[in-house]
């Protein structure tokens, strides 16, 4: 019985943040970029509730993060969403900023193996 109690607390847990997450998303991003962030967050969702191994996204970039060009893609994209005016420099788009430096973060940090 605690295991039945411990996995529906985890499915309402990421439930929660799953939709805090999509709220944030819809108040800080256009459409076209909110569908986008949505899309990934729900093959995130998926990815985690099925048994197949190592198809997250981030397990999918960790693989490819041993090769040191990927760390200089981020950024470059990051600089160029900044120049672009894609993301604005107000406090929106200071806050999508944020978000996605600490989303991207943890790929830069090699998983123990």
């Amino acid at each position: 019985m605690t295991d039945m109690f411990g996995r529906h607390t985890n499915l309402l847990i990421g439930a929660g943040l799953g939709l805090g997450m999509l709220y944030g998303m819809w108040y800080l991003l256009p459409l076209p970029w909110f569908v986008i962030s949505a899309s990934l967050l729900g093959y995130e969702a998926w990815t985690l509730g099925n048994d197949r191994p190592q198809d997250t996204i981030s397990e999918t970039i960790w693989r490819f993060s041993k090769r040191p060009v990927l760390p200089w893609l981020f950024g470059f994209f990051s600089c160029w969403l900044i120049m672009s005016g894609t993301i604005p420099m107000d406090l929106k788009g200071m806050l999508v900023l944020t978000f996605y430096m600490l989303l991207q973060g943890h790929f830069f940090f090699p998983k123990e193996e």
